[in-house]
Order: structure tokens, then C-alpha cells, then sequence
């Protein structure tokens, strides 16, 4: 009888054997991955990275990011190539081990800040999937989680900052300032303003911190001359609104916010 501890490494190498007709010798389990288990194999001629599908995996899914994977390859993104199994699937699910296998690529996972040759790579290589995977049909669609995001209901913002305004003003009137009530003038916008428009807002936002104003933030770096104006300002009124979003939810969990700001200021 197999051991259940064991029995995965023994099927997979079996599929390895069987499916793909590589030799593995040494099949060793990596301390990394998201949502998949994965492995190195050493082969007679070659080590390649196994991936395994764990139950419930969604392997049409998976097969789609196998295809962008490609896709991003043939656009000079530095990726791993896939090996096909003999019957040519690009994931193998003859056993109760799904899995898919491709070149091992040599490296080490990097844990602490990236050097400037190392950022400069992985900014050139996320761009060109940016730009690759921008004229796919399913790009021009608004996800889900966006179209959540940008639902802004305008009064209910006002609102949210009367009661952080309340809150400041509140704790001010009962003692010494925090450090809640000692940022709240800067960074809290008036409610007045901001129902007339967000996007005067923004503007005024803009010109008390980037000191000009939208239109200087633009035309004094060269390298952004190709933007117009208008899209810099989309951007600011965007950021702004999300950023009352963001306040939303901290005052929903004020209690709780409070705390966890109390305990951080207490650490330094």
C-alpha cells in the first residue's frame, strides 16, 4: 500500500515518466507558490518545475493563464516554456494529480529591496505585459472589483467627512491633540467644496500640494508632455475619490482603526 505522504511525489513522478517520457530521479517539493504545489524534478537530461493543481483547481482557467503565459514569451517577457505532455496536453489530468511542466529556470527568490538593475527588469518586463495584454477583448471590459470600486456615491463621501470632521473637532475640545486632530486640517477636505464639485476639488488639492497647481505638474517634466491635461486631471479627481473610498472603510471599522493606530504609535 502506497503512503499517503508519498504518494503524490510517487504518482506525479509516474506521470512524469509515463506522460512525458523524462527519467526523473529526484523529485523534491519548493517552499513557494500560490495555489498550486509545486516541484523541481531531476531528470537524466534536463531538471524541469512541475506544477500541481491541487482538488477543485480550475484548470480551464489555468490553461487560459498557461496560453497568456505564451502569449507574453512571444512579446521578448522572460518566461519559462511549457512541455507539453506526449498526448500534447498543456495540463496532464490522467491522475488525481493534475499537472503542468515546464523548463527549469535557475534563480533565487529575492526577499529584500531590489536592486536597480533588478527593478529596472522587473519594470520592463511588467510594461510589456501591460502592453501586450491591453489588446486582448477581455482588457477593454470593466472588471467586477473596478466597477465596485469606482460606483462613488458623492453625498455619502460629504457625509463621511462631516463625521471624521465631527471626530477631530470632538477629541480637539476634550484634551491634548493627536495625532488624528493634528493632521485632520491638511488632509480632510471641506465638505462644501466637495459637493460642489470633486473635480474643482482635486484641482484645489492639486495646487496646495504639488505648489502650481494640475497643469505645472504636467508641463514641468518633459517626459510626460505627450499627456494631455485633461487625463492628469481624470486621474486626480479618480485618486481623490478612491481615497475617500478608502477613508469609508476605516471609519466603518473606527474602533478597530483607532486601536491598531494606537498599538503602531506605541511601537516607535
Amino acid at each position: 500500500m502506497t503512503d499517503p505522504a508519498t504518494e503524490p511525489l510517487v504518482t506525479v513522478a509516474d506521470v512524469l515518466t509515463c506522460r512525458y517520457g523524462l527519467t526523473p530521479w529526484r523529485l523534491v517539493q519548493l517552499p513557494i507558490g500560490q495555489g498550486t504545489i509545486n516541484y523541481r524534478a531531476t531528470c537524466t537530461d534536463r531538471d524541469v518545475f512541475v506544477k500541481n493543481y491541487p482538488p477543485g483547481s480550475d484548470l480551464i482557467g489555468e490553461a487560459d493563464a498557461i496560453w497568456l503565459s505564451a502569449l507574453s514569451g512571444r512579446h521578448s517577457v522572460p518566461v519559462a516554456d511549457l512541455l507539453r505532455s506526449q498526448a500534447g496536453d498543456l495540463i496532464d489530468a490522467s491522475s488525481p494529480y493534475p499537472v503542468s511542466v515546464w523548463e527549469w529556470m535557475p534563480g533565487a527568490v529575492v526577499t529584500t529591496a531590489l536592486t536597480a538593475g533588478q527593478a529596472h527588469g522587473a519594470g520592463n518586463a511588467l510594461g510589456r505585459i501591460h502592453t501586450t495584454f491591453a489588446t486582448l477583448p477581455a482588457s477593454a471590459a470593466t472588471s467586477t472589483q473596478a466597477r465596485s470600486w469606482f460606483a462613488v456615491d458623492i453625498a455619502k463621501l460629504a457625509a463621511i467627512i462631516d463625521r471624521l470632521t465631527d471626530i477631530a473637532e470632538a477629541r480637539l475640545a476634550a484634551g491634548p491633540p493627536d495625532t488624528f486632530v493634528q493632521l485632520h486640517p491638511r488632509y480632510l477636505l471641506q465638505p462644501a467644496t466637495f459637493r460642489d464639485s470633486p473635480r474643482e476639488t482635486s484641482r484645489t488639492v492639486a495646487d496646495r500640494r504639488i505648489g502650481g497647481g494640475a497643469t505645472s505638474s504636467c508641463h514641468n517634466r518633459p517626459k510626460w508632455g505627450h499627456f494631455r491635461l485633461a487625463h492628469s486631471q481624470d486621474a486626480l479627481d479618480e485618486f481623490w475619490l478612491h481615497r475617500h473610498h478608502a477613508a469609508r472603510i476605516l471609519l466603518d471599522h473606527h474602533a478597530a482603526t483607532d486601536t491598531l493606530l494606537h498599538e503602531l504609535t506605541a511601537r516607535r
